[in-house]
């Protein structure tokens, strides 16, 4: 719902504001594998057993990721496309800008950055990140909140 009660937590209030903000989000109900391209819907469950659904239903067209649960009423993640990616974005990017993906830097912290890293000449984690995405990752960073860009890019002699 939209309205925010007394008793909810932190992260569903942010949630209600940020669907409150966006006018272009539309229900999963809507989207068909065959129609316009996702490359990432982000969920909210409010059953645990609707967690084993989503992967059961989605994970044929998406990387599911569920992200720690700090509170016990409900369970949020993303879909991460496994053909429209960050990966692929920088790739034609790269390919418009007729430079090379050795010449191209991707930063990320979250698994919906895992392609990205990997496919730049030179990806680079947060020192934030989960696990998986810093053994992908050319370089690890400090944390993004400890100016992790900003070391990585003195790091390399960027600035």
């Amino acid at each position: 719902g939209k309205e925010v009660l007394p008793n909810d937590n932190p992260e569903l209030v942010r949630w209600k504001k940020y669907f409150r903000q966006k006018p272009n989000l539309y229900p999963i109900e809507e989207w068909t594998p065959d129609g316009e391209k996702v490359p990432k819907i982000t969920f909210m469950l409010f059953q645990k057993e609707q967690v084993e659904k989503v992967k059961e239903i989605m994970s044929e067209h998406f990387h599911v990721v569920f992200f720690p649960a700090a509170y016990d009423d409900f369970w949020n993640g993303e879909l991460i496309s496994r053909t429209a990616d960050k990966g692929t974005a920088i790739q034609k990017a790269a390919e418009l800008l007729h430079i090379g993906i050795e010449d191209t830097i991707a930063f990320g912290d979250s698994m919906n950055d895992y392609e990205i890293v990997q496919a730049a000449g030179t990806g680079i984690a947060m020192g934030n990140s989960v696990q998986k995405l810093k053994d992908t990752a050319d370089y690890v960073t400090d944390d993004i909140a400890r100016d992790g860009v900003w070391k990585a890019c003195r790091h390399f002699g960027w600035i």
